[in-house]
């Protein structure tokens, strides 16, 4: 009788191992036979091409070294091979994406923002207090971490650790390494060490899926401050102008601030002016007044300010021929808020016609 002829080989291919994604640009080529005997067997990838002969046994599995192109950064490379035998040829492939670096930025964030979205790890964001101040300090023994890849980065961050300013690369399996999830944000702990004033200084180091890690590190910085700003000065004479009498002018000459804190680590006396107008003399510090309706403005004033009544004001709707009183407090870069508060004297608008134009402070940088 004839003998049954031979069935064709099977090949299968595996690239790195199966990781869809190789930080070197030389890679594992592993081919398998499930199928009938092979003899030789060929890859090819981009202009290259490979030939080798198979296993004496024609079946088995052989593993190779590949060479991805060297344009291949973050874009798919398909490796195509043949197995030939004596019962025919059989052809596969497999993908794998090269990501030779990691492309990604690590920023310390002020904890007490309100702008802060982030879940701390599988948890909800912190309590958010503010929704002003400076992101690069803080008033709380911790910060917060936020990781973006840059668009190079194909892999994704899938670690990182916050190390010493003299630290030096960490391997892969450091045991430092804290996972990361995106849209999560890692804690700073400031070290007891860190006296109010002083800035701490540390390195991040990021990891992505492809085992690329960042090799010197990210330098950064966060500074601590819990120092309030100390004003001289609570009350400030007002008049009015603007087409109803409605915008209050405010001469700010008799006022001073300073901050022994912020102004030494920035030179700027404060970081910016909280606002509010009531129907009342003076108000609180702690009347919720401050958030329900007033607001917040980044920058130094200057000798006055000229103020629309109709902006910030507490009392809705508001009435003409009512006196009406500024009240200013003036906070620094961390959240720090002035514990005393600057009054105005009373501006009595006639009509509120200047409800178009609003007048705020200089901002100056």
């Amino acid at each position: 009788p004839t003998p049954p002829p031979n069935p064709a080989p099977h090949g299968t291919l595996t690239l790195n191992s199966g990781k869809a994604y190789a930080n070197s640009s030389t890679v594992s080529a592993r081919i398998t036979n499930s199928g009938g005997p092979a003899t030789t067997y060929a890859l090819s990838v981009g202009a290259q091409t490979m030939n080798g002969q198979w296993s004496p046994d024609g079946a088995g599995g052989q593993t190779i070294s590949v060479s991805l192109p060297a344009t291949s950064s973050c874009q798919a490379t398909t490796v195509t091979g043949t197995l030939t035998g004596p019962g025919g040829t059989a052809s596969f492939s497999a993908s794998i994406t090269y990501d030779g670096d990691v492309q990604a930025t690590a920023t310390s964030m002020n904890p007490n923002l309100a702008s802060n979205n982030r879940p701390i790890g599988g948890t909800q964001p912190l309590a958010m207090t503010l929704s002003y101040g400076d992101k690069q300090f803080t008033n709380e023994p911790l910060a917060l971490l936020y990781i973006d890849p840059l668009p190079g980065e194909c892999s994704g961050i899938n670690g990182y650790f916050i190390g010493a300013a003299s630290d030096s690369v960490s391997s892969p399996t450091d045991a430092r390494w804290v996972p990361f999830q995106a849209g999560t944000a890692g804690v700073i702990n400031i070290p007891p060490a860190i006296q109010d004033g002083q800035s701490y200084s540390f390195k991040v180091f990021l990891r992505d899926a492809a085992g690329n890690v960042m090799g010197s590190g990210q330098d950064a910085s966060v500074s601590y401050d819990t120092t309030v700003p100390n004003v001289s000065g609570s009350s400030v004479p007002a008049t009015g102008s603007g087409a109803g009498n409605d915008v209050a002018h405010l001469d700010l000459t008799g006022v001073q601030v300073s901050d022994t804190t912020y102004q030494q680590m920035t030179g700027k006396a404060y970081w910016g002016v909280s606002i509010v107008v009531t129907d009342q003399p003076t108000i609180d510090g702690a009347d919720p007044r401050w958030t329900q309706a007033g607001v917040v403005n980044q920058g130094v004033l200057g000798a006055s300010l000229d103020w629309n009544l109709y902006f910030a004001n507490s009392v809705q709707p508001t009435v003409p021929g009512k006196s009406y009183y500024v009240h200013l407090r003036f906070v620094d870069g961390a959240g720090n808020v002035s514990s005393s508060v600057v009054n105005s004297t009373g501006v009595t608008p006639l009509a509120f016609s200047s409800l178009k134009t609003l007048f705020v402070p200089l901002i100056t940088h």
